[in-house]
């Protein structure tokens, strides 16, 4: 399944980016179905440029609520897709919010932000699939046992999509003032 990433604009100008991933006007996540009503309302109201920032922000938020809701329901059922897909998905949006928390000028809040989404790509990053024991026997070798990966590539079918989202909200929390740092002065024009 491709994601679509809204990252193309911040990672070839460093720009924080705004927009989440792209969602259709009939929008329906079949994974993680609590959050289709919320990306919709996202999507429906960040559209109105009469859109406050407050606004934008409480609606990324609920979507991360939903996606983190989605996720913990997946640990439990112990679906690694599903669950990673739930994160990947909060990653994304976590991004968002640090960019409208970058806009509304909470660098401290837009800095957790990014900070969770590289946590959560990066978890993705860094996942393996369990080894699988398989046992085989003949005449000679009666329960010789070997050990392999259940998943060829040995890395989440998510993997490239999480290094996009990890190394942009790394970018943008590259481009925030440093912790402790007054921020710059805006410019006279």
């Amino acid at each position: 399944m491709k994601r679509i990433l809204a990252l193309a604009l911040m990672l070839g100008t460093g720009a924080v980016a705004t927009q989440a991933p792209a969602a259709e006007a009939g929008f329906s996540d079949p994974i993680c179905t609590q959050a289709t009503k919320p990306v919709r309302e996202y999507f429906d109201k960040t559209k109105n440029p009469a859109t406050t920032l407050d606004t934008a922000v409480e609606l990324a938020q609920k979507v991360i609520d939903a996606y983190d809701l989605c996720a913990s329901e997946n640990a439990t059922n112990n679906s690694v897709d599903n669950l990673q897909y739930a994160h990947l998905s909060a990653a994304q949006y976590q991004y968002v919010l640090g960019g409208w928390q970058h806009l509304a000028g909470n660098e401290g809040l837009a800095r957790a932000a990014l900070e969770r989404s590289v946590k959560l790509a990066q978890d993705i990053i860094d996942w393996r699939p369990p080894s699988q024991i398989a046992y085989g026997s003949n005449d000679v070798n009666v329960g010789q046992g070997s050990v392999h990966n259940t998943n060829a590539g040995g890395v989440s079918k998510f993997h490239d999509d999480a290094v996009k989202v990890r190394d942009a909200a790394l970018k943008s929390i590259s481009l925030l003032p440093k912790p402790g740092a007054p921020a710059p002065a805006p410019s006279a024009t």
